[in-house]
């Protein structure tokens, strides 16, 4: 189940369809869809996971208790129908990731290749049949290409957890080939989002594997890589990339559209906390109206991009914390605190396979919390389903290795004691 539950979330996690007005994750189908299955074929659940959804449910009635006392209501069927999608693929996120064995998880990067080689595939057709991909034409004028995924920043949200599986295998080939696709991930797509996920990954991978040589390696070569895109078309292959980075600059009558839409998560985000008094607008109700009244909306009402971004956050962190409020504000400060304790954990691993799931999991947590100030891709896409099984794996390591690990102290303490007594037996007959 791991493997399915990476490969499609990952691969299938951003194609969605409308169904009666409502827009509906293929990944949610597939995934439900096998959870049930998973679930009848092996009915013996934990008791972490019946009570962690009770939990959810009693949080879901306190959610919905909010709404309906919220500032604005017309949300209000979507939360109800999320809800229980959500709860179900908690369910079975949490039973995936205490069922995922040693070697389930060693196994992963063979699905990340997989993975990787669907995203190049589709990637190749698009190239050579764009017709068949006529709704991103605007992005093919660009020289920008996709495949499968919407848009060029959907294939870093999709294919960086890949690569990060790829850095983190023992084998150095594994590791090269993560590299090349990182690379030619970037000089595919050449979205902002790709570049700037792909260098703070790489940036983790040397840190974590304590390799300075290699940081500096990897940074001479990205310094090469820009060298020559500015010199062969600086406005279309960097100029995207700098627009995000300067585009919030008060000097620049030109600022990038990502820029303000950036901007306008974090404003929404407080003046969300501020209008309901921390308690959130409840589970998927953001972008109801009236929306916050904030000073870069105004700004954004010419570009016409309707209320999309108002009901994503922009970014998955303002998102869960103007739905949650203070709840989502300790949620992050919970995860964060846990992915540090994870590399921790990692640390006082041997070289064992324990210790490379280990580094696999705190990867793929490390990846949800550096989305989640990036982008919005909703409760439904691959970053928050990778992080619950993650999490919950690596706490159940965690817990097997306190286990193994306190037989041991015990024994310790008994010959420490035992030593200290026979010194003062020894002591008394000399005296």
């Amino acid at each position: 189940m791991l493997g399915l539950w990476f490969f499609v979330n990952t691969a299938l996690g951003t194609n969605s369809f409308t169904v009666g007005g409502f827009h509906l994750n293929l990944n949610v189908v597939i995934l439900t869809l096998a959870g049930i299955v998973m679930l009848f074929n092996e009915p013996k659940f934990t008791f972490r996971s019946i009570r962690t959804v009770a939990a959810f449910f009693l949080f879901s009635v306190f959610s919905l208790i909010v709404s309906l006392a919220g500032p604005c209501t017309n949300g209000l069927l979507k939360s109800i129908l999320t809800l229980p999608l959500l709860a179900f693929l908690l369910f079975v996120g949490f039973e995936t990731g205490v069922r995922a064995s040693t070697a389930d998880w060693l196994n992963l990067h063979k699905w990340a290749l997989w993975v990787l080689a669907v995203g190049f595939s589709s990637i190749l057709l698009e190239a050579l049949l764009p017709s068949l991909f006529s709704y991103k034409a605007e992005y093919q004028a660009a020289g920008r290409l996709s495949g499968i995924f919407r848009e060029p920043s959907f294939v870093a949200f999709s294919l960086i957890p890949c690569v990060l599986v790829l850095l983190m295998n023992e084998k150095a080939k594994m590791r090269r080939l993560g590299i090349l696709a990182l690379v030619s991930l970037v000089l595919i797509s050449r979205s902002s989002s790709m570049i700037v996920l792909g260098a703070i990954s790489t940036l983790y991978w040397v840190v974590i594997q304590r390799k300075t040589g290699k940081l500096l390696l990897y940074g001479l070569i990205l310094g090469v890589l820009i060298g020559i895109a500015s010199v062969v078309n600086y406005e279309k292959l960097l100029g995207p990339t700098m627009e995000r980075i300067t585009g919030l600059s008060p000097t620049d009558t030109n600022s990038n559209l990502s820029s303000y839409v950036y901007l306008q998560g974090w404003q929404d985000a407080g003046a969300n906390l501020a209008r309901t008094h921390w308690l959130g607008l409840g589970v998927n109700m953001m972008g109801c109206d009236p929306l916050p009244d904030v000073p870069v909306r105004t700004i954004l009402t010419g570009y016409n991009l309707g209320d999309e971004n108002a009901q994503d956050g922009s970014f998955l962190f303002a998102k869960i914390v103007s739905e949650t409020g203070i709840v989502g504000v300790i949620f992050y400060i919970a995860i964060i605190w846990f992915w540090i304790k994870s590399e921790k954990f990692v640390l006082k691993l041997g070289n064992n396979p324990e210790r490379r799931v280990a580094a696999i999991q705190s990867a793929l947590m490390f990846y949800f919390v550096m989305v989640s100030f990036e982008r919005g891709p909703g409760y439904f896409s691959c970053q928050l389903a990778l992080f619950i099984v993650a999490a919950v794996s690596n706490s159940e390591l965690q817990r097997k290795f306190r286990a193994k690990l306190m037989p041991a102290l015990h024994n310790d303490r008994e010959q420490n004691f035992s030593l200290k007594m026979s010194r003062r037996t020894t002591d008394t007959i000399t005296h």
